[in-house]
């Protein structure tokens, strides 16, 4: 007896889902757009152009420390086509690094 109303239920359910859907804009989440960077770091990078605005914005190209003293953060080293990141004595906090591009309407 219970069975029924439950399939009811679960129908209603299911049709209301369906016509929800139906209604929602298409999504970009799942579709593959243009590649905007790639690096293969086999040199160091080119120096970042613009002027930076805060740290990740104003700015095109890679931005990092590569001294071997550091700074507030930590640093960067390029060796057999790896982009090594560390902590540097006394800086305590990790190496950061970032990649200014220009977009818009971007999914990121």
């Amino acid at each position: 007896m219970i069975l029924k109303p439950l399939l009811v239920l679960l129908s209603l359910t299911t049709a209301a889902l369906v016509c929800a859907e139906d209604s929602l804009p298409p999504t970009l989440m799942t579709t593959r757009g243009k590649l905007l960077a790639s690096e293969d770091f086999a040199q160091a990078p080119a120096p970042f152009t613009g002027k930076p605005v805060g740290f990740a914005s104003g700015y095109l190209g890679w931005r990092y420390n590569s001294s071997t003293t550091g700074g507030k953060s930590g640093r960067w080293e390029i060796a057999n086509q790896e982009f090594r990141g560390m902590e540097t004595p006394g800086a305590n906090h990790p190496a950061t690094a970032s990649y200014g591009i220009q977009y818009q309407d971007a999914i990121i």
